[in-house]
Protein backbone atom coordinates (compact mmCIF):
# COMPACT_ATOMS: atom_id res chain seq x y z
CA UNK A 1 0.00 0.00 0.00
CA UNK A 2 1.66 3.71 -0.80
CA UNK A 3 1.71 5.77 2.26
CA UNK A 4 2.19 8.67 0.26
CA UNK A 5 -0.92 8.48 -1.82
CA UNK A 6 -3.20 10.22 0.92
CA UNK A 7 -1.43 13.37 -0.47
CA UNK A 8 -3.32 12.93 -3.93
CA UNK A 9 -6.40 11.52 -2.99
CA UNK A 10 -5.53 8.05 -4.23
CA UNK A 11 -5.71 4.41 -2.27
CA UNK A 12 -2.88 2.38 -4.14
CA UNK A 13 -2.32 -0.92 -3.49
CA UNK A 14 -0.19 -3.86 -4.75
CA UNK A 15 -1.04 -7.52 -4.17
CA UNK A 16 -1.79 -6.45 -0.22
CA UNK A 17 -3.71 -8.75 1.92
CA UNK A 18 -7.32 -7.15 2.01
CA UNK A 19 -7.52 -6.80 5.70
CA UNK A 20 -4.52 -4.07 5.03
CA UNK A 21 -6.52 -2.55 2.03
CA UNK A 22 -9.96 -2.06 4.35
CA UNK A 23 -7.56 -0.58 7.16
CA UNK A 24 -6.81 2.18 4.76
CA UNK A 25 -9.83 2.82 3.44
CA UNK A 26 -11.54 2.77 7.07
CA UNK A 27 -9.44 5.45 7.90
CA UNK A 28 -9.84 7.55 4.95
CA UNK A 29 -13.86 7.10 4.81
CA UNK A 30 -13.46 6.94 8.16
CA UNK A 31 -15.55 3.74 9.13
CA UNK A 32 -15.07 0.41 10.38
CA UNK A 33 -15.07 -2.95 8.29
CA UNK A 34 -15.60 -6.22 10.09
CA UNK A 35 -14.47 -9.25 8.15
CA UNK A 36 -16.98 -12.18 8.80
CA UNK A 37 -15.85 -14.66 6.20
CA UNK A 38 -12.02 -15.91 6.90
CA UNK A 39 -11.18 -16.99 3.71
CA UNK A 40 -11.03 -13.31 2.72
CA UNK A 41 -8.31 -12.86 5.14
CA UNK A 42 -5.82 -14.95 2.51
CA UNK A 43 -6.84 -12.74 -0.47
CA UNK A 44 -4.50 -10.23 -2.14
CA UNK A 45 -5.39 -7.23 -4.40
CA UNK A 46 -4.02 -5.03 -6.47
CA UNK A 47 -5.10 -1.58 -7.86
CA UNK A 48 -5.79 2.12 -7.59
CA UNK A 49 -8.59 4.32 -6.25
CA UNK A 50 -8.37 8.28 -6.94
CA UNK A 51 -11.66 10.41 -5.40
CA UNK A 52 -14.34 7.64 -5.39
CA UNK A 53 -16.98 7.19 -3.48
CA UNK A 54 -16.96 4.26 -0.93
CA UNK A 55 -19.58 2.87 -2.25
CA UNK A 56 -17.86 2.81 -5.48
CA UNK A 57 -15.13 1.34 -4.20
CA UNK A 58 -16.73 -1.74 -2.48
CA UNK A 59 -18.76 -2.30 -5.93
CA UNK A 60 -15.56 -3.04 -7.36
CA UNK A 61 -14.75 -5.68 -4.86
CA UNK A 62 -18.16 -6.87 -5.31
CA UNK A 63 -17.31 -7.49 -9.17
CA UNK A 64 -13.83 -8.88 -8.90
CA UNK A 65 -14.38 -11.20 -6.20
CA UNK A 66 -17.78 -11.98 -5.03
CA UNK A 67 -16.90 -10.03 -1.87
CA UNK A 68 -20.49 -8.99 -0.69
CA UNK A 69 -20.90 -6.28 2.16
CA UNK A 70 -23.79 -4.63 4.12
CA UNK A 71 -23.34 -1.63 6.42
CA UNK A 72 -24.38 -2.46 10.22
CA UNK A 73 -26.84 -0.48 11.64
CA UNK A 74 -26.39 0.44 15.82
CA UNK A 75 -29.05 2.81 17.08
CA UNK A 76 -27.53 2.78 20.53
CA UNK A 77 -23.91 3.96 19.38
CA UNK A 78 -24.70 6.69 17.03
CA UNK A 79 -21.74 8.84 17.28
CA UNK A 80 -19.76 6.07 16.89
CA UNK A 81 -18.03 5.32 13.24
CA UNK A 82 -19.85 3.72 10.85
CA UNK A 83 -19.91 -0.17 10.75
CA UNK A 84 -19.67 -1.97 7.58
CA UNK A 85 -19.55 -6.20 7.34
CA UNK A 86 -17.71 -8.03 4.64
CA UNK A 87 -18.67 -11.47 3.69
Amino acid sequence: ISETAWKEHKIIFNNDPIEEILHIVGKTYNVEFIIKNESLKKKRYTGCFSNQPLERILKHFKRSSKIQWKYIQNEEHKNEKEKIEIY
